[in-house]
Parts: structure tokens; C-alpha cells; sequence
């Protein structure tokens, strides 16, 4: 088994449940691959920021980049949509300072009382690290997606 058909088979594994951690899985997917899907100079000028129902929300340094992205958008969602299995309705641009980070999920009303919180620090890094060991041709963004979803999931008592 190759590399990238591990890598493709853990996160078909993980976008394909309808849930959150699917949602979170295609989530790191697109911050992971935001350079391909937008463009080298308008992913150093952008980055995710959050999605909620439907609508993903993309940081923009400056109203350049916001008119750039307003222009490529179209072709953006049809190769999100092409690539993953996310149900993308629209783009919407925030001016913000960029810088790269994790994607924040925010879950609708009706399936949860409270958002989740998405595990950060010592325990993330340990599992992370564990889970590079066990499998070295683990790429480290899918091994920190599934790392959130391991915790999320235990925290939750599921």
C-alpha cells in the first residue's frame, strides 16, 4: 500500500461519516490543501476560517485579496466540491490578519446544545505524535485531524 492511498483511505474513512468529525476531517482536508485549491498567490493572501451551514468563511488580508477572492470564487467551490465531500453552498470573505490555523466548525442549534470544544495542546501533540509513530507515512495533518476527532469523541463519552 503507498503513501497517499493510506493517507486517502483514512480520510475517505473519516469525511464519509456524516457527522462531526466527517465535518472535521474535510475541514482539515481543505486547510491542508487551501494552496491548490485557491491559487500560490491568493492562498498567501487568504485562509480559511470557519464554516457554518454551508457558508465557508475565508480570511482575507486586504480588500485586494477580497476582490480576488470574490472573482475566483466560483471555480473554488466546484474544486472543494470536486475533492470533498462537503456541502458547500457559498464563500464568505472576512478582512483579518491571516495566518494559518485550524478551521473552526460551528455546529447548528438543533444538533447540539453547546459546540464542542476542539482539543488543543499537550494531550492533541501526544496523540499526534503516537499516531506518527505507529504509522511514519501518516501525513501530520491528517493524523492532527483524526488526533481532534479521537479526543472530541472521547470527551464526549461516545
Amino acid at each position: 500500500m503507498t503513501e497517499e492511498r493510506g493517507e486517502k483511505k483514512i480520510f475517505n474513512a473519516l469525511s464519509k461519516s456524516e457527522s462531526f468529525f466527517g465535518l472535521c476531517a474535510t475541514l482539515s482536508m481543505i486547510e491542508h490543501e487551501w494552496e491548490s485549491i485557491a491559487g500560490a498567490a491568493l492562498a498567501k493572501r487568504s485562509g480559511p476560517k470557519a464554516y457554518e451551514d454551508g457558508v465557508l468563511v475565508v480570511g482575507v488580508e486586504n480588500r485586494s485579496a477580497e476582490q480576488d477572492m470574490n472573482f475566483r470564487k466560483g471555480a473554488i467551490i466546484k474544486e472543494i466540491r470536486s475533492k470533498m465531500s462537503l456541502r458547500l453552498k457559498d464563500i464568505r470573505t472576512e478582512i483579518c490578519r491571516v495566518k494559518r490555523r485550524r478551521v473552526s466548525v460551528v455546529v447548528s442549534a438543533s444538533r447540539w446544545r453547546k459546540p464542542p470544544a476542539v482539543p488543543e495542546g499537550p494531550e492533541l501533540e501526544a496523540l499526534v505524535c503516537d499516531m506518527m509513530e505507529r504509522n511514519p507515512k501518516l501525513k501530520p495533518g491528517i493524523a492532527r485531524a483524526a488526533a481532534r476527532c479521537r479526543i472530541a469523541r472521547a470527551k464526549r463519552g461516545v
